[in-house]
């Protein structure tokens, strides 16, 4: 994480208590927003925190993230960095509609949040009807991957 990112940053208070996989931005007195680093927990115990190689953060642990390294979209970003950083502009990768209503779903069974129901139906509602999130290229493109046959 960059210097100045990581001094604009602040733990995030879950039940009282600084996470290490959630922080927090003040962007301005009626708006904080929250970042999540997440990772796969091939290897690992899924719901755990991770330390992350080089970094003095952790990043959640998550059953099946991995398939975000194949089902994600890009977009070029741009925005104000904290403090007096200036301007900038980066390609960021996120997971794309199919991914994330799979890790949402799983994600509810799991730990039945509310968010996460939100989460879900906020995405459903706007990226289109269930007829053509079915037809998403990442969808028709993969329907032989291990992710679509259950071989998990």
């Amino acid at each position: 994480m960059s210097p100045r990112l990581a001094s604009a940053l602040e733990r995030n208070l879950k039940d009282g208590k600084p996470s290490s996989w959630q922080w927090k931005l003040k962007v301005n007195e009626q708006m904080d927003v929250i970042v999540e680093f997440l990772r796969d927990a091939v290897g690992q115990t899924a719901g755990r925190p991770v330390s992350v190689d080089g970094e003095r953060v952790c990043a959640l642990a998550v059953k099946f993230a991995e398939i975000v390294h194949d089902w994600f979209g890009e977009r070029k970003v741009a925005g104000r960095l904290p403090g007096d950083g200036g301007v900038t502009a980066r390609v960021i990768r996120f997971a794309d509609v199919p991914a994330f209503v799979i890790l949402k779903a799983m994600a509810i069974e799991q730990r039945s949040e509310n968010k996460d129901a939100g989460d879900l139906v906020h995405v459903l509602r706007y990226a289109g009807t269930v007829e053509e999130v079915s037809e998403h290229p990442t969808i028709k493109s993969s329907r032989n991957r291990r992710y679509c046959r259950g071989s998990r």
